[in-house]
């Protein structure tokens, strides 16, 4: 139970949902003080304005703000027009927000609706006709909501040396497991341990594909989506890796074979980083493959299963290096240009 709390403290309990919490309350207040000191009608509403257009990332909020502007004009006219044909009974409000709704699902923008209805609310609620006054109050309270959201939300520390550590704990790991795998075709270690560092890893990827995300959401340029594309590439090398590790749980004996295949595990270990070209996993593999198809044929069926298992985590190895020619073909010279310095860390524009 204590473990779980902790995990569940470590998970939620972080800088990043610090400052998203400071963001909030910080956007509420100010946006209501303001429009308060400005004399607008219902002047708290403006704080929920402002909570609702609040995102945990740049990018985030400005795809937010578009939609809230454009939902913003057909929501007052929508309003308009129903005040027009029919009042400002509850019969009439009741079919504005019909429409809005319509409208709004319909155009794939259901996250809009909360403000659109707030708004609407306020239209109706005043029961006298739409003045100029009125729609004016309306869109003051949606610039001001908006705006101070947007630059309470504006400001994201950039934490890519953070991220980078963390990019390059998960290439250690990785080469470390390679390891692993290597000496246990040698006759070393304990699958237990193995399964143990593969779980880590596992979970270290996870939290660096978090990271990932986090990093191209705040960074607003195509060419940051490289981290992120980068830790998919390691999440699919991790699913191999358990596909491997579930082999060689089966294998009771390791033949002599086993040695040519941990030499090719061992040379992946050394050259994981993406700057490695794959041209040197792929000279190991034809060179396991020559070395494997030379040695006699098995005599007994145990034989049989073993070299089976061993040709089939050969095949495993040969899915990682697909995996990673995909990544590298799937790159653009910039991306490769800034992400694959090795003299400096590289500074990416916010």
């Amino acid at each position: 139970m204590e473990k779980i709390k902790s995990t569940w403290l470590q998970r939620h309990m972080t800088r990043e949902s610090l400052e998203l919490a400071i963001k909030i309350s910080l956007g509420i207040i100010l946006s209501i003080l303001i429009a308060d000191l400005i004399g607008m009608d219902f002047a708290p509403s403006t704080g929920i304005v402002a909570l609702l257009s609040i995102q945990a990332t740049r990018r985030e909020t400005l795809r937010t703000a578009g939609r809230r502007i454009l939902s913003f004009v057909y929501t007052v006219g929508l309003c308009y027009l129903v005040h027009e044909q029919i009042g400002m009974d509850t019969e009439a409000f009741a079919l504005a927000v019909l429409f809005i709704v319509l409208c709004s699902v319909f155009l794939g923008w259901a996250d809009t609706l909360s403000v659109n209805i707030v708004i609407a609310v306020h239209l109706f609620m005043m029961q006298k006709p739409f003045t100029q006054a009125l729609i004016l109050n309306e869109t003051e309270r949606v610039i001001i909501g908006m705006g101070i959201a947007f630059l309470v939300n504006w400001y994201t520390p950039n934490r890519e040396k953070r991220y980078q550590k963390h990019f390059q704990q998960v290439d250690e790991d990785f080469s470390a497991l390679l390891t692993d795998f290597s000496d246990f075709l040698l006759g070393h270690g304990s699958m237990e341990l193995y399964d143990k560092h593969l779980a880590q890893f596992r979970s270290l990827i996870e939290s660096a594909l978090r990271d990932a995300n986090t990093f191209y959401n705040n960074t607003l340029h195509s060419h940051a989506r490289y981290y992120l594309e980068y830790m998919t590439m390691r999440e699919q090398e991790c699913d191999v890796l358990e596909n491997i590790a579930k082999e060689m749980h089966t294998l009771h004996t390791i033949p002599a074979s086993g040695a040519f295949l941990s030499d090719f595990i061992l040379g992946m270990a050394h050259s994981v980083s993406a700057e490695q070209p794959v041209s040197i996993w792929e000279a190991y593999r034809q060179t396991t493959y020559t070395k494997m198809n030379g040695i006699p044929l098995p005599t007994t069926r145990d034989e049989f299963q073993e070299q089976a298992t061993l040709f089939s985590m050969l095949s495993g190895l040969n899915e990682i290096i697909d995996i990673k020619r995909d990544f590298i073909e799937s790159l653009t010279q910039k991306q490769k240009q800034l992400y694959w310095s090795k003299s400096a860390t590289p500074k990416i524009e916010n």
